[in-house]
């Protein structure tokens, strides 16, 4: 049986296998950039990731399936509440990362402001699930919280950019909708829905997309532009299975603090730069290795700091975000209790 020291830290161990896998999907996703026609790249890179959707969708079937045959169809979601904000994670989560490729896509060199500020919605998580659910966080998770994201936006400051403004602008509202999808993720995790039926919903939002995007694309003509060679349309359905096992482990790990969480997952800019060191020798500029520096310590305080306490207290918010969920335990006033950090 697991003690209660080591599953306080469970939430991090699925944490750091969920920055690992997204650094795969990024890293074979930047492949695809790599050896593409370079006149083909932007849209070699919009039709990965309607790959990367697709794969994902069809892992969504699979699992509905496997529910169906074993004890029913997500029966682990405790209520249409639940498959609502499920369904609202995988649409933001989706709409995300659209604008981000179309934003890549027109303008390759909007890379650096674009993605520098994407980790802040770590700290868009932290916030709402504080605001909202009660989740407080002790000063060494917030200082390991702010060190954790300040690699990835050092690392993306080594490029850049012609257009600047618009670039950051782009960048914030894909912060907002990643942001957005992670802390709905952490609300039905809170509400007591199970994972693996938290993580088909999603999935099967994803595929949804993706069935909408392909059509879109053969209906116009222009089909998986820039996947024509086989191997990188292998490399986007394996990018796929790997940002589907990154969502599930993402999935457990909102068991413990979300904004944490969040912010090693956005750490996974440096796996991506290991891997394209050891297969593409970019040149590797100072503020790559500041950040992927800072990254590693901001995981390290993350993994030291001791779990807060458990405390509980009235929150008007929580209560409503968690009123048709399993029964919370009540104070002797009758009032039920929300626990302030992890469930």
């Amino acid at each position: 049986m697991v003690s209660s020291t080591a599953s306080d830290y469970q939430w991090l161990g699925w944490a750091l296998l969920t920055q690992c896998s997204f650094a795969g999907n990024n890293f074979l996703l930047s492949a695809v950039d790599q050896l593409v026609d370079p006149d083909l790249a932007a849209d070699a890179g919009i039709s990965a990731i309607f790959v990367v959707w697709a794969v994902t969708g069809l892992l969504g079937v699979g699992g509905l399936g496997w529910q169906a045959i074993h004890g029913g169809a997500l029966a682990g979601m405790g209520g249409k509440l639940n498959v609502l904000f499920a369904f609202c994670a995988g649409l933001t989560n989706t709409l995300g990362t659209l604008i981000l490729a179309v934003a890549l896509a027109a303008d390759p060199s909007s890379a650096g402001p674009i993605t520098s500020v994407l980790p802040l919605n770590s700290i868009l998580v932290g916030l709402l699930t504080w605001v909202a659910l009660g989740e407080a966080l002790r000063l060494p998770h917030i200082i390991g919280l702010a060190v954790a994201i300040s690699g990835p936006m050092c690392m993306s400051f080594a490029d850049t950019s012609g257009s600047f403004s618009k670039a950051l602008a782009l960048g914030i509202l894909t912060a907002c909708m990643f942001g957005l999808s992670n802390f709905l993720r952490k609300v039905v995790s809170r509400r007591g829905a199970s994972v693996p039926s938290t993580t088909v919903v999603v999935f099967l939002t994803v595929g949804f997309s993706a069935s909408c995007a392909i059509t879109g694309c053969f209906t116009q003509g222009r089909g998986l532009k820039g996947l024509e060679e086989p191997r990188l349309a292998c490399f986007s359905a394996l990018s796929g299975l790997l940002w589907a096992i990154g969502g599930l482990c993402f999935q457990l790990s909102m068991k413990g603090l979300a904004g944490p969480a969040s912010a090693i997952a956005n750490t996974n800019s440096v796996g991506v730069l290991l891997l394209e060191t050891i297969f593409f020798h970019p040149p590797m500029k100072a503020l790559k290795l500041l950040g992927m520096g800072l990254s590693v310590v901001g995981i390290i305080i993350l993994s030291l700091a001791s779990p807060p306490k458990r405390e509980a207290r009235n929150i008007a918010c929580a209560d409503i975000l968690i009123e048709d969920a399993a029964p919370l335990p009540r104070q002797s006033d009758g009032t039920s209790l929300v626990a302030v950090l992890a469930p």
